[in-house]
């Protein structure tokens, strides 16, 4: 089985080389949405910060992260191309904060990351029944060369 591939400039083939280039800064915020609006944080901000945000200069996406056991602690993340000089964070920072004020109870923390993307193969090496049979016959022909 291929092991999981982490894009960088550097070892990235032709093929993912736009890969390569997606997300090098991060904007993470993390707050506590208001009460009852965790679900509509959940269904509405990744699309309207797409729609909002895809103008700006450098703007790869972004994901939503919900804790398991409290729905109300959310982590929002967007993601830039390149390495963004701190006039360009400040700007995006207010931007993306602007952007889920409505939901936010109150703001935890607000950082900018250098991000790094790790990118399993599109497609498994091997369907997963044949891998299973693999091992089974592996595990089996080991137990047999002790018994004997």
């Amino acid at each position: 089985m291929e092991p999981v591939r982490t894009l960088t400039a550097r070892n990235a083939s032709a093929k993912n080389s736009a890969a390569a280039d997606f997300c090098c800064t991060a904007i993470g915020i993390e707050f506590v949405a208001k009460p009852h609006f965790a679900q509509h944080v959940r269904a509405l901000v990744p699309a309207a910060a797409n729609a909002a945000l895809a103008d700006l200069a450098g703007f790869a996406g972004c994901a939503l992260l919900v804790a398991e056991q409290e729905e109300r602690l959310i982590t929002f993340l967007t993601f830039w191309h390149g390495r963004l000089d701190s006039a360009a964070v400040a700007c995006n920072r207010r931007g993306v904060c602007q952007l889920i004020e409505p939901y936010m109870d109150r703001q935890l923390r607000i950082q900018t990351l250098r991000s790094q993307l790790a990118i399993s193969p599109s497609e498994p090496v091997a369907p997963v029944a044949h891998v299973a049979a693999v091992a089974d016959e592996v595990l089996f022909a080991s137990r047999r060369a002790h018994v004997t």
